[in-house]
């Protein structure tokens, strides 16, 4: 274990009162079939750390990747389009097949049309909830065996981990986030284990 004066580290218990001012996602891709992903951690405005794997003492001490993405960017709600009775949803529209009536309409109106089977019949609105992480304080570091890295419990409840390697596509990888300890222990199903316990 590295001292708590070495200036690439900081010790867990010097995070815990400590505001996260901001979380920045570096994603990348290997062999084209594994997403990566690699979070950043704003403390306080002052330094950037890694959330630690498993049962530790210290964080890594990092610096921000240039190419990283801040995910407090747009904080608004998020709009789901449902466009049938399977309630299967998309992104946007597929456009209209191009024909001679198409084609004036598009020249002189400048009108981009839509199927008429691809309209929405359900827009349904679901809460962006990372505004609840963005500025919190760590009240606590929790760990469970066999996970990749360990948890940030934040003063409203909240939990935030990181799922670094999944399959490409599967959206898994990056920040995952639980609204209380019972969530986290729900989707985990082992025992959970908390730095101010053993401190």
């Amino acid at each position: 274990m590295q001292s708590e004066e070495d200036e690439d580290f900081i010790a867990i218990h010097n995070l815990i009162g400590k505001k996260i001012t901001n979380i920045y996602i570096l994603f990348g891709l290997v062999d084209e079939w594994l997403d990566t992903a690699e979070c950043f951690l704003e403390i306080e405005k002052e330094i950037i750390i890694e959330i630690p794997p498993g049962t530790t003492g210290n964080t890594w001490i990092k610096e921000l990747d240039p190419k990283a993405q801040s995910i407090f960017k747009d904080l608004s709600d998020i709009p789901v389009y449902h466009l049938n009775k399977e309630q299967k949803s998309t992104p946007s529209y597929p456009q209209q097949k191009q024909n001679v009536f198409n084609r004036i309409r598009e020249k002189f109106f400048r009108y981009k049309g839509h199927k008429k089977q691809y309209e929405p019949n359900k827009v349904e609105v679901l809460e962006n909830k990372l505004k609840y992480i963005q500025n919190r304080t760590i009240i606590d570091y929790l760990w469970y065996k066999g996970g990749d890295s360990g948890c940030f419990e934040l003063d409203n409840g909240y939990l935030i981990t990181e799922k670094s390697v999944a399959p490409s596509g599967t959206g898994l990888a990056g920040l995952h986030y639980y609204e209380n300890v019972e969530a986290l222990q729900k989707d985990k199903k082992t025992t959970l284990f908390r730095f101010s316990a053993n401190s």
